[in-house]
C-alpha cells in the first residue's frame, strides 16, 4: 500500500474523533435510486486536492454543489479526508444545503465514529473499503444502513467483490492502485464480471472523457465517479454536461 495512504489510515486510527454534532435535520436523499439514472449515472466529486495531483484549483463546496446539480450530475461525492485531500465534513452539509442531490461521504473510514460523523453532517451514503477495513466491513455496512446511509463498497479484487455483494447493492471498482497511485481502467473491465446481477457497479478513477465511459459501459458499469477531471476543468458545468451527454 502506498505510504501516503498508510499515513492517512494511521492518522484516522489514532486521532481522537470529535463527538458527532446533532443531526443537521436535512432530509436524506436516496443515493441508490439516483445511480439508476439512464442510460448511466454520474457521481461528480468535490475534492480540494489529491495525493497525486496536489491542489485542484479554487474550491467552494456550496457554489460547486449548485453547479453540479444544474449541470446534470446525479449525485455528489465529497472528499472529507483532511490531511492529503484538504477536505472536511462541513462540506457535506454545505452541499446538502445548496443542492437536492444525494451526497456520498468519501474518506478512509476505519472507525465507527467516522460513520456516525458522516451521518451527523448529513451524508446519504458512505464509502467503505474492504482493503483497509478488513473483518469489520459487514459491521460498518450494517451500521451505515441502520443510520439511513447507503454503503458504497470499493473493491480491488474478486474476493472483495464477492464479500461486498453480500452486504451492499452498490459496488465500486477503483481503477487507481493503492500501491503506487497509478490508474488503469482495465481493472473495471477485468473485475466487472464478478459483480452479482442486480447490483449497481460504479467505476471510480481515471474517467476523463466519453471515451472511458463508452469503453466501460459494455462491461456492466452503471455509474461513474469522476473527480479530478471535473475539478481541474476551467468549466466544471461544461465538463459534467460532456460526461453526462456521451453518445453511445
Amino acid at each position: 500500500m502506498h505510504r501516503k495512504i498508510e499515513k492517512i489510515i494511521k492518522y484516522h486510527k489514532r486521532r481522537e474523533m470529535l463527538a458527532p454534532k446533532a443531526r443537521i435535520g436535512i432530509r436524506k436523499q436516496d443515493f441508490q435510486r439516483a445511480l439508476l439514472a439512464k442510460p448511466y449515472s454520474l457521481i461528480a466529486e468535490l475534492k480540494p486536492a489529491s495525493p497525486s495531483g496536489g491542489k485542484l484549483g479554487k474550491f467552494d463546496a456550496a457554489a460547486s454543489a449548485k453547479i453540479f446539480e444544474k449541470a446534470g450530475a446525479d449525485a455528489i461525492s465529497i472528499l472529507t479526508e483532511p490531511t492529503a485531500f484538504g477536505g472536511n465534513l462541513e462540506n457535506i452539509t454545505l452541499a446538502k444545503m445548496n443542492s437536492r442531490l444525494p451526497v456520498l461521504c468519501k474518506d478512509f473510514i476505519v472507525t465507527e465514529k467516522q460513520i456516525r460523523e458522516a451521518d451527523a453532517f448529513g451524508a446519504d451514503a458512505v464509502l467503505l473499503i474492504p482493503k483497509i477495513i478488513g473483518e469489520d466491513l459487514g459491521h460498518f455496512a450494517g451500521m451505515a444502513a441502520d443510520l439511513g446511509m447507503q454503503p458504497l463498497v470499493e473493491c480491488f479484487s474478486k474476493a472483495e467483490i464477492e464479500a461486498a455483494g453480500k452486504i451492499s447493492d452498490v459496488i465500486g471498482i477503483n481503477n487507481r492502485s493503492f500501491d503506487d497511485l497509478s490508474v488503469d481502467i482495465s481493472r473495471t473491465k477485468r473485475l466487472a464480471k464478478y459483480v452479482p446481477e442486480g447490483k449497481i457497479l460504479v467505476s471510480e478513477s481515471g474517467i476523463l472523457s466519453c471515451k472511458e465511459i463508452r469503453e466501460l459501459l459494455p462491461f456492466g458499469a452503471r455509474s461513474f465517479l469522476v473527480g479530478t477531471s471535473i475539478m481541474q476543468s476551467q468549466n466544471m458545468a461544461g465538463k459534467i454536461r460532456e460526461l453526462k451527454g456521451c453518445e453511445l
